[in-house]
């Protein structure tokens, strides 16, 4: 993974229709996202300007949005859509996204599923 500076945001809740059986699909299931991207804090430190970086605000809107729209079965297939999303509409330039799935099992128990994808390098 990339090094350097990043923003990190944790705890995104949604909530998504996702399975591989029914009851799954049809219940809907809660879904925390963690994300961790690339940024170049350079310009936003120097201009103390929203514009100058990313709106956090927005994009854990954005991923809510897409999350609750999805009807896959699968957290690989949404996890690879939002980092495609991620990556080529918001031009992040490296992503690690973790999705869980936190009432899968009994508590504690929590099922994730962590993807690391780099578009390119930060400038």
């Amino acid at each position: 993974m990339q090094t350097g500076d990043y923003i990190e945001i944790r705890n995104i809740e949604a909530t998504v229709q996702i399975g591989v059986h029914d009851y799954e699909r049809q219940a809907g299931q809660r879904l925390l996202v963690h994300l961790r991207f690339g940024v170049n804090t350079a310009a936003a430190a120097a201009t103390d300007q929203l514009s100058a970086t990313t709106d956090y605000q927005a994009l854990v809107h954005q991923l809510q949005q897409k999350i609750a729209a999805s009807r896959v079965r699968l957290l690989e297939t949404l996890a690879e859509q939002l980092a495609d999303y991620l990556l080529h509409e918001v031009a992040l330039p490296w992503i690690r996204l973790e999705l869980v799935k936190p009432h899968i099992f009994a508590a504690p128990t929590q099922v994730a599923l962590v993807l690391e994808r780099t578009l390119r390098p930060v400038p």
